[in-house]
């Protein structure tokens, strides 16, 4: 029965996880919502719905690691799970940096290409939100690494402290009188808060090695070329 008992606890964090990503996600459109209107929720998912498309590469990265991540642990081959970490960090960085930069300099052809003219003078969110997509592969890989740990309360807990942050963070700046650039800038804090969070977690096993995590993957994606 302890497996059982471990299997239920484990989803139920892992059920706690999805439904705060979930909540997260969604919660900027609920708070500006209630502040302003639904003509700013509009011009604010317009960006939203771009910057999703950079999350495709990061899920199917961190989907096809994680079983191998759980592997590695339970065979104690920490090097292996260090050095399997950096590969798929660094997959995950080389492409959805790129891809953001690029967002960032068009962002302005991209949101009149996929919404329209109207909503040209979102522009300017979606330029922040290419910022804090560059953090989303570091986000995802810290959770990524918890749940393979058996820690699945600690990435709950990294995402509930992420929602409570936002929340508070796009309350305080919507109460000032700030705008919707405002509300995305939150996302900075809000992902770089749930990073740190999660590297605090995981750190006796794995470090983040962004040189060499760069490396290890252009090395691997050379090597491919070559064949």
């Amino acid at each position: 029965m302890n497996w059982l008992r471990r299997i239920f606890k484990f989803g139920s964090f892992s059920m706690g996880t999805l439904l705060g990503s979930n909540l997260l996600r969604n919660s900027d459109t609920y708070i500006i919502m209630g502040f302003l209107n639904e003509a700013s929720v509009a011009m604010y998912n317009v960006p939203n719905r771009i910057l999703g498309m950079l999350d495709i590469p990061i899920q199917a990265f961190s989907s096809a690691d994680y079983p191998r991540f759980v592997d590695l642990i339970h065979r104690g081959k920490h090097n292996d799970l260090q050095q399997g970490f950096n590969k798929g960090l660094g997959l995950s960085i080389l492409v959805v940096w790129p891809a953001a930069l690029v967002v960032f300099f068009a962002a302005k052809w991209l949101v009149v290409l996929v919404a329209g003219v109207q909503y040209e003078n979102s522009y300017l969110i979606l330029r922040i939100f290419a910022i804090y997509a560059m953090l989303l592969p570091l986000d995802r890989y810290t959770g990524l690494m918890l749940d393979a740990l058996g820690i699945p309360k600690r990435n709950m807990a990294k995402v509930v402290l992420m929602l409570v942050a936002n929340v508070v963070l796009d309350i305080v700046v919507l109460t000032a009188g700030y705008g919707l650039e405002a509300v995305a800038a939150v996302s900075l804090i809000t992902y770089s808060t749930g990073i740190v969070f999660g590297f605090s977690s995981i750190k006796h096993v794995v470090r983040i090695q962004l040189l060499q995590s760069l490396s290890l993957a252009i090395r691997l994606i050379l090597s491919k070329m070559k064949r």
